[in-house]
């Protein structure tokens, strides 16, 4: 969940300032909103009435559906995200799949929990797995604000104290993108191990 939820909520921060560092405008900045909302809106009935289709008729677990979202669509938005360049249809694919992962995620991590560990301690168990969202809050404090100024500091000075370029966040992504590779593993040593 901290891997989940966290590169997206990091993605979310960062968003006006990406589409600033590759010259985007405001009506960009409008329209990715927009897609972000339909995008989780989607992820989340999708996931929400197919997983367990997806576990009584194909057998597939949770927690491997779990370590495919975070895996696929957590990891890989942060690596598009990191080498799209200036090509916002890239940019814009990186954030929808970090949305897909943020509402995979949670569509099916409290159903997880409940099979786990029972529906007796779930509301004390939810309270906590909602701490999972720190992750947003210490990959843009820890890793996104220090690359960004590290970044910023390099190149010339302008008016508008921007970065310009990819390069104000590519370091970023990249570091979040391994991060959150190696947390996808959790759900899968949880499979591997029941």
């Amino acid at each position: 969940l901290f891997g989940g939820t966290g590169n997206y909520y990091m993605v979310q921060y960062q968003l006006n300032q990406i589409l600033t560092a590759c010259g985007g405008t405001e009506t960009d900045l409008s329209l990715w909103i927009m897609v972000s909302v339909i995008v989780q809106c989607l992820t989340r009935i999708l996931v929400g009435s197919l997983q367990d289709k997806l576990q009584t008729k194909c057998g597939l677990p949770r927690p491997l559906l779990a370590f495919f979202f975070v895996f696929v669509f957590g990891g890989f938005s942060q690596l598009i995200l990191a080498y799209s360049h200036y090509n916002r249809s890239l940019l814009l694919l990186g954030v929808s799949f970090s949305n897909i992962c943020f509402s995979g995620t949670w569509s099916i991590i409290a159903v997880l929990s409940s099979e786990i560990l029972g529906p007796r301690n779930f509301n004390k168990l939810f309270s906590f797995l909602c701490l999972g969202g720190i992750g947003g809050i210490i990959f843009n404090s820890l890793i996104a604000a220090n690359n960004y100024e590290k970044e910023y500091l390099r190149r010339d000075k302008n008016v508008g104290h921007v970065c310009c370029g990819y390069q104000c966040y590519q370091s970023t992504f990249i570091t979040v993108g391994v991060i959150t590779f190696l947390l996808s593993l959790a759900p899968l040593i949880l499979f591997l191990k029941s």
